[in-house]
Parts: C-alpha cells; structure tokens; sequence
C-alpha cells in the first residue's frame, strides 16, 4: 500500500503499519501508567513508614519514681520479687510532684507503688490530693486514692472515697458518690470529673 502526495515525496506503509503504531502507543502509555502507580505506591509507603517514625523518634522516656526519703527500707523475699518496704516519713518524687505518705510498697521494675497512711500529693504548686490509700502506676501516671479522699486545686475542694486522677490528662474522676465545692457552686453527685487543667 502506498500513498502519493502531489510535490511531496512516496510514503509507503506496510502492512500491519498501523497495528505496530497504536501496539506502541499502547505500550507507552501503559508504561507511563505503570510508572505512576509505582510512584504512587513507593510515595504510599514511604508516608506509611514515616508515619511510625515521629512516634519512634519523640517517644517520651518514661520517667522513673524516685525515693527522695524514707526512715527505714527493707527488701524482704516474702513481699516478692522486685518489691521493697518503706517505713516513716516516705517521700516520692516524679518529675514536678511528691508524693508523702507514713509506708510504702515501691516495685522499682515495674514502676509504681502502693502508698498507706497519711497520703499527700502536690502537683505542681496548686494541687493538692489527699487521702489513707494510694495506689500510684508512674508509667501511666495514675493514681488511685481511697478513704476520705480530699483533692484541693486553688478555691475548689473535691471529696469523694475513692477518686482516680490521671497526671497526663490532668482529669480526676470518682464514681462512688462524691463532693465539689467552689466559690460559685456546689455540686453533689453518684459520678464526677473534675479538670485541673
């Protein structure tokens, strides 16, 4: 098959010209698609394996309970492993609060204790927790108070028998029936949270 153009030169085309031609752009652009998925899958899990790595990079070092000061410390097997007895005048300290209490039971390895008598918290400068019992996990920063529990932020008081405050999100929260009294209110109920915040 041939063509003349008048003035112009003899373009021959072979046959299957035309099948060759659009086999080729067909296999370009398949080409340029598949480059572009490709992109978009290395893009897809490079954004899926940065992802991690904030969380990895800026992970919070937890940070340990220290025993600022205790009038007796026993290690005894009874107690079990890990496990040592503070006695009088007990005193923690975890970053920006102390902890006071009358005796203790610190786990060092798992990072928490068990506080009895004479309970006191301070948080900061401003909040004060009172209580008999407290059970205190340093890596989720929770504590647990029981009996005659009193928390004390700035002219607000909460009572309650048994509160549950969280120091990362700075939330309190009793729900055995509990107390809180301000300049402005008084608020008695079953369940409450109290932000201190």
């Amino acid at each position: 098959m041939y063509m003349i153009i008048p003035n112009r030169t003899l373009i021959i085309y072979k046959p299957g010209f035309f099948l060759y031609y659009l086999f080729y752009i067909w296999l370009f652009t398949f080409a340029v698609d598949i480059y572009f998925y490709m992109k978009n899958f290395v893009v897809l899990i490079l954004v899926t394996i940065l992802s991690f790595v904030p969380g990895v990079l800026f992970a919070q070092k937890k940070s340990k309970i220290k025993v600022e000061h205790t009038d007796v410390q026993r290690y005894n097997a009874k107690l079990g492993k890990d496990k040592e007895r503070l006695i009088g005048n007990v005193v923690f300290q975890q970053e920006n609060t102390r902890f006071y209490c009358d005796s203790a039971y610190l786990n060092r390895k798992k990072n928490k204790f068990e506080a009895l008598g004479n309970v006191h918290i301070i948080v900061g400068d401003t909040l004060h927790i009172y209580g008999s019992h407290l059970f205190y996990e340093g890596n989720t920063k929770s504590a647990e108070l029981y009996d005659s529990v009193r928390l004390i932020d700035k002219n607000t008081v909460l009572t309650t028998d048994h509160l549950v405050y969280n120091r990362k999100t700075k939330v309190a929260h009793y729900d055995y029936g509990g107390k809180i009294v301000s300049k402005e209110n008084t608020l008695v109920s079953e369940k409450g949270y109290y932000h201190t915040a």
